[in-house]
């Protein structure tokens, strides 16, 4: 940007950054804001700052924007992801879903699709459905031994039990993949283990877990909002309270 500060992909990048790791919203929206302005076509420009509004508590211009993403890349996995995420977050997981299948026509193994479809699965009691999701995690990420354990345990004991077999597979994975320490805080957050998620919520915090900004909006944390730790965590990352 010192060369060229007219570069609407270089603004995109900062505005990323500062979002998903500085965890400085109003400059990731300026940052944004500058793109758009530069370039109305950037789709990356519009997806992120998408994020940034609903952050800010707005969900129906958030939706707008990463729809309008949509439209400038359709065939944007990610881009089409994220609108799958928006409905996830507002609590229309039919819709969501739908998203995600339609992201994973086109993509079959991407893995965050696959993760979000396990969790709308979840929220919606459709637990052979997200046993299924996990499985294909597991297994696209290098253990199908550990998706067959899943299923094991999940017919013998029920879903529950299942997630506490995720969660040993998920520790060990950890120690290679730091990002996982969020997922496991929501895990253990469904599985009512307060002390704990907070406990890997505060290890992602330490990690600078780029995947933190969402705990302000994904419905897995509505049971830790009322909790002042969770009101903490989230002014520490400059998010405040939704």
């Amino acid at each position: 940007l010192e060369i060229d500060d007219t570069l609407a992909e270089a603004h995109t990048c900062l505005g990323g950054l500062h979002l998903y790791y500085d965890w400085d919203r109003p400059r990731a929206a300026s940052e944004l804001k500058r793109a758009i302005e530069l370039s109305p076509s950037c789709a990356s420009a519009h997806e992120l700052y998408a994020l940034c509004l609903e952050l800010m508590g707005r969900p129906d211009e958030a939706m707008a924007e990463a729809e309008r993403a949509q439209e400038l890349d359709p065939l944007s996995p990610v881009i089409c992801a994220d609108v799958g995420i928006r409905h996830y977050c507002a609590r229309r997981y039919d819709q969501a879903i739908k998203q995600y299948h339609q992201v994973l026509e086109m993509a079959p193994a991407f893995l965050l699709a696959h993760h979000f479809l396990w969790i709308a699965y979840e929220r919606k009691g459709m637990y052979d459905a997200a046993v299924g999701e996990c499985q294909k995690l597991l297994s696209l990420s290098g253990y199908p031994e550990g998706g067959a354990a899943l299923a094991e345990v999940y017919a013998r004991l029920g879903y529950r039990a299942a997630m506490q077999e995720q969660l040993k597979k998920m520790k060990e994975l950890s120690a290679r993949r730091p990002s996982l320490s969020w997922d496991i805080a929501g895990i253990y957050t469904f599985l009512g283990d307060t002390e704990r998620a907070f406990d890997w919520l505060e290890k992602a915090y330490q990690d600078r877990n780029s995947l933190l900004p969402w705990t302000k909006l994904d419905p897995r944390f509505d049971p830790l909002r009322s909790d002042p730790r969770l009101q903490d965590l989230l002014r520490r990352m400059n998010f405040g309270v939704r």
